[in-house]
């Protein structure tokens, strides 16, 4: 945490796309990315691990203002920059850059009008999902705030029963850290209740440098079918008006991940690239 506001302002100076430019989600998964912070003041960056076992440079500045032999020093033995969105690649030259990416890193983004009416052909079956969850458990929203994040915890643990994953295996530890943070790391909550006071399912979220919303844990009890379309219609209702997309993030691969996001209609994909100098991969590798 003590990293925090250096890091803040350079993301925020950057307005970068993919939902990995936050303080939280890098704080979060600092584990899982062995995410290592260099405060070098004229070119700040984070190192780091990929999904797939890459070692990378996040750069904290834009790598177009910086020559090519500074780039290549700086990246050493390590395999690329990342992730940076299309927009953010842009000003790069062809002639000197590698550019790459891998659709299980790329972000699901939806319209945040969409969600909240769960309106149109492709989201009907998500609407009567919704719809039938509310006049069968004539539910009850809440802010997740100190007094009903006991209640997300209880969610939290019942879904892990029910997924029948390994503890490991899943993200409920990081989970229960952003929990514990919500306020120091910036996360607003929804907690939904069923009519006879069961907690039912809860989604955290942050706002982000640009004019997107990130869902960056959603948990629900699989027994009360519906939640998770109730829940993320709420969210979509809750937002400030400057919000007009809700990033939810990318699948890893996962088959499951990909059908649920998919499900709900995606407007858009965001690309998170790997960035290489040309003279440091065969050409073969570009």
């Amino acid at each position: 945490m003590e990293h925090r506001d250096a890091i803040e302002r350079h993301i925020a100076a950057l307005r970068y796309e993919p939902s990995d430019w936050s303080f939280a989600n890098l704080w979060l998964f600092r584990g899982v990315h062995r995410h290592r912070w260099v405060p070098d003041e004229r070119l700040p960056r984070i190192e780091g691990v990929s999904y797939d076992g890459k070692r990378y440079i996040m750069p904290l500045f834009p790598l177009a203002t910086v020559d090519e032999q500074t780039l290549g020093a700086m990246l050493g033995d390590r395999d690329f920059f990342f992730p940076l969105g299309q927009r953010d690649v842009s000003a790069l030259s062809t002639e000197a850059f590698c550019l790459s990416h891998r659709e299980d890193d790329s972000d699901y983004v939806y319209a945040r009008a969409s969600m909240a009416s769960l309106s149109g052909r492709e989201l009907r079956e998500r609407r009567r999902q919704a719809e039938l969850f509310a006049r069968k458990q004539m539910p009850r929203i809440r802010r997740l705030d100190v007094g009903s994040v006991p209640l997300a915890r209880e969610v939290a643990e019942a879904w892990l029963v029910e997924t029948r994953r390994a503890r490991e295996a899943t993200d409920i530890d990081i989970c229960h850290e952003a929990l514990d943070h919500q306020d120091t790391l910036g996360l607003k909550g929804l907690l939904v209740e069923t009519g006879g006071g069961e907690p039912a399912g809860f989604v955290l979220w942050e706002l982000l440098a640009t004019d997107q919303a990130c869902v960056r844990f959603a948990k629900g009890r699989r027994m009360l079918p519906g939640v998770y379309p109730y829940l993320f219609r709420a969210v979509a209702r809750s937002l400030p008006t400057n919000i007009a997309w809700i990033n939810f993030e990318q699948d890893l691969g996962n088959p499951g991940f990909r059908r649920a996001k998919e499900a709900y209609a995606p407007a858009h994909r965001i690309r998170k690239f790997r960035v290489q100098l040309k003279r440091q991969v065969d050409a073969s590798g570009c």
